[in-house]
């Protein structure tokens, strides 16, 4: 019995001071079928700071950074998506009319610059 109790609070003593899970990474964001991983943040974020304070600037507050680096993540994400798929890859040749009625971002020109 006196073992018993022993092996009891040793069983207790020891998985008190483990944790039960361990959290490795975990997803900040999502962008279509890919994902932005915390680790991903946190490494970027500290190229930054560390890139900031070398040029000697004022560092903005932390959650600010953090919101900043993240949507440059998803930015960059987003375009490497679109780079991935390149329609104009294909040879295919469109007249005058029907260039011009093709969405501009569709062929990532400004609005500005497509004739009416």
């Amino acid at each position: 019995m006196k073992l018993k109790s022993l092996l009891t609070g040793l069983v207790l003593l020891l998985s008190a001071n483990t944790p039960l899970a361990e959290t490795l990474n975990r997803v900040v964001a999502v962008v279509n079928d890919d994902v932005i991983l915390e680790s991903e943040l946190s490494s970027r974020e500290t190229m930054i700071v560390d890139q900031l304070r070398q040029q000697q600037a004022q560092l903005p507050s932390r959650p600010s950074l953090r919101k900043q680096v993240l949507d440059r993540l998803v930015l960059e994400n987003l375009q490497l998506q679109l780079a991935g798929y390149q329609p104009w890859s294909q040879d295919v040749t469109l007249d005058a009319t029907e260039a011009r009625s093709l969405p501009a971002t569709l062929i990532g020109l400004p609005a500005s610059l497509v004739a009416e």
